[in-house]
């Protein structure tokens, strides 16, 4: 058995040489080389390795650099695919020739149909010039140019705002397009909301007046009466209670109508920011929730004292629930007793249906409410009066 014996280090120097001038000539002939000597093919032969050595460095270096450039440009893709607003780039014509899932959303058509299509192909013919002067400003090179036009869609137009900026070459266009339908519906509802503020005040103030009006009438008619005395003082107290809510009711409408000034003012000059907006309208929605209790307290006031008054002053006789007779005089009362430290405790089963005159069972209650704090409590520092009644069938 034989075995293949090495080759001297001049036939490998020299094959190495005829190699790499084969590769450096691409199969150019070889020329006759002077044999190298050992030192110089050992030398030849580190150097390669050397050489072989600074290229995988190298290769792994370049690697690292792509793995980093793909993973940056994978960040780079999500973060325009994904983002909440509409990227576009447009041809000098107009045209589209890329836009991320938000512009093609907007635009209401898929993504993958939207290269070589006329950006103002979307826009309603009415915005089409001003989106023409738009386009014209970006590629003029003017500085941050913007526009706000309507949509065609399935429904109504949508409301977008542009914001373009001419590419390095001038060539392109790249375009933000965010859709603002939201915030024009809530400037509109806002200018309603404005335009209709005094006249919904109008309207409440002349409610409130005619059921002051009519308690004033009540307060005529109760004059005459046996009770006079004691329906005077009612009255002042009910009046002076009324004070309250109608005073924080003026005081609501009146921040909201300064309000709603500043708040048009700033839609007018175009500052209105949609948190701005938000928080108005909260504003709006609370002081409208705090005028609404405030009426509903004295319209309720109003009505119970009504119906005391009323049936104080003809005595007609009429079904009446006890319960709810007992209470409403009570109702009426205590503005007068609120300061008073003793207590009226109202112990009336519900439901007892009475026929008989409520006037005066009215003026009953309330002349024993009056002796008992004349007389029973007088000098005391508490006390509780206790109004009890049961159906016996």
């Amino acid at each position: 058995m034989t075995t293949d014996a090495p080759l001297p280090p001049s036939l490998v120097a020299a094959n190495l040489r005829r190699l790499a001038k084969e590769r450096l000539y691409m199969g150019s002939p070889p020329t006759d080389l002077a044999p190298l000597s050992s030192e110089e093919v050992l030398h030849l032969m580190h150097e390669l390795q050397v050489k072989q050595i600074e290229l995988e460095i190298q290769n792994e270096e370049l690697q690292t650099s792509q793995a980093k450039e793909r993973a940056a440009a994978l960040r780079y893709a999500e973060l325009y695919d994904l983002a909440p607003v509409g990227y576009v780039t447009l041809n000098r014509t107009g045209a589209i020739s890329q836009s991320n899932l938000a512009g093609a959303r907007v635009l209401g058509c898929d993504r993958t149909r939207l290269a070589g299509k006329r950006f103002s192909g979307f826009v309603i013919e009415a915005d089409q010039p001003v989106f023409g002067d738009f386009l014209q400003h970006v590629f003029d090179g003017q500085d941050q140019p913007s526009c706000e036009v309507r949509l065609r869609s399935a429904g109504a137009p949508c409301s977008v705002h542009i914001h373009g900026m001419r590419s390095e070459d001038g060539q392109e266009c790249r375009i933000v397009v965010t859709d603002i339908t939201l915030l024009r519906q809530s400037q509109v509802q806002l200018q309603e909301l404005n335009d209709h503020l005094e006249e919904r005040v109008a309207q409440r103030t002349l409610e409130l007046e005619q059921s002051v009006e009519r308690l004033k009438q009540s307060y005529s008619a109760l004059a005459k009466s046996e009770a006079k005395a004691t329906l005077s003082t009612m009255i002042a107290s009910v009046f002076h209670e009324l004070r309250t809510p109608v005073s924080i009711g003026k005081m609501a409408v009146s921040t909201l109508s300064d309000q709603a000034t500043e708040t048009g003012h700033r839609v007018t000059t175009g500052q209105l920011k949609r948190q701005e907006l938000l928080h108005f309208i909260g504003q709006v929605n609370e002081g409208a929730e705090l005028i609404r209790r405030n009426l509903e307290r004295t319209a309720q006031m109003l009505d119970d004292f009504g119906h005391m008054a009323v049936d104080q002053a003809s005595a007609q006789r009429r079904p009446f629930d006890l319960a709810v007779v007992v209470e409403e005089v009570l109702h009426s009362l205590r503005p007068s007793l609120k300061r008073k430290p003793q207590r009226i405790v109202v112990d009336v089963a519900p439901g007892i249906a009475m026929d008989s005159q409520p006037g005066p069972l009215g003026q009953i209650i309330i002349n024993l409410v009056n002796n008992a704090y004349l007389h029973a409590f007088d000098g005391k520092p508490d006390g509780v009066l206790t109004i009890s009644a049961r159906s016996d069938g």
